[in-house]
């Protein structure tokens, strides 16, 4: 009996321990399905090749610190940037806000630019 309890706490332990490294967390943003060239989509182009991503609030947060690289300055907003890729995250300091924008090229399933400048 000992050991069944035992063995049961060590399973607990294992579990609890797993299920708090992989914490699934709400989203909080917007998107859209769009063609590739979004703001000015050639005639005949599909309309449905890309779904954009535009995250904010602890999504967003937690991207930014999250992607690999350096911070540095965004020539678009003039704010704090992290890339990786194509994957871009903002910080904007004023307002201590996040914000990160991404599309996935359904036709070639990886990631590409979120929006334009």
């Amino acid at each position: 009996m000992k050991r069944i309890t035992i063995f049961i706490l060590i399973t607990l332990v294992v579990v609890s321990m797993n299920s708090q490294a992989a914490e699934w967390k709400p989203l909080s943003g917007i998107y859209a399905v769009t063609a590739e060239n979004y703001l000015d989509p050639a005639e005949g182009e599909p309309d449905n090749t890309h779904y954009r991503l535009q995250l904010d609030g602890a999504a967003a947060e937690d991207l930014f610190h999250a992607l690999p690289s350096p911070v540095s300055m965004d020539e678009c907003t003039g704010t704090k940037q992290k890339i990786s890729g194509d994957m871009k995250c903002l910080y904007y300091e004023a307002e201590s806000r996040y914000e990160c924008a991404f599309s996935i090229n359904l036709q070639e399933n990886r990631i590409e630019y979120g929006v334009a400048c």
